[in-house]
């Protein structure tokens, strides 16, 4: 063995993956943008990390989120966080976000200003089962910008499946 080289034990190894583990075992209920751990919850639809806080998105894109027996006990609060910025509202006018669970559709809602962006929905329990759900979020309409080639959607910043 060279010396300055690493040397680890099978035993250090077993720790390691043990703890690697059971730290990505059930997927979070919320996912910040910025939350590194959370990245593989991103199924499709978003683009690159930017300023370390927040994706684009395409017309298109879908998460898993944790479900916890509380929310599927009692249902729970679908909510996206982001941003409707001036220049989607240049383009577009106003954006239409629906969300789908499985087979059921829920309630859409038109944001027309520029700004924040809260989409806010109750979720039945019926439509969710834990550990986990996927979720669909499909907008009325994408735009593209002069020199960029990804068709651009709404800035998010945080997805949350939580309690009422």
């Amino acid at each position: 063995m060279r010396k300055g080289r690493l040397k680890l034990s099978f035993w250090t190894l077993g720790i390691l993956l043990a703890v690697s583990c059971s730290r990505n075992s059930a997927p979070a209920s919320t996912i910040r943008m910025a939350n590194r751990h959370t990245d593989n919850q991103l199924i499709s639809g978003f683009y690159t990390l930017e300023s370390g806080a927040w994706r684009w998105t395409g017309k298109t894109f879908k998460v898993r989120l944790g479900v916890s027996q509380q929310v599927a006990t009692s249902g729970g609060e679908l909510v996206l966080q982001g941003v409707f910025p001036d220049v989607a509202v240049q383009h577009l006018g106003s954006v239409t976000i629906a969300a789908r669970i499985g087979n059921s559709d829920l309630p859409p809602q038109t944001f027309t200003k520029a700004g924040e962006l809260i989409y806010r929905v109750p979720v039945p329990p019926s439509v969710v089962q834990p550990p986990s759900t996927i979720v669909e979020f499909h907008l009325d309409r994408g735009f593209q910008v002069a020199g960029d080639l990804r068709g651009l959607g709404i800035i998010a910043s945080m997805i949350r499946l939580d309690t009422k």
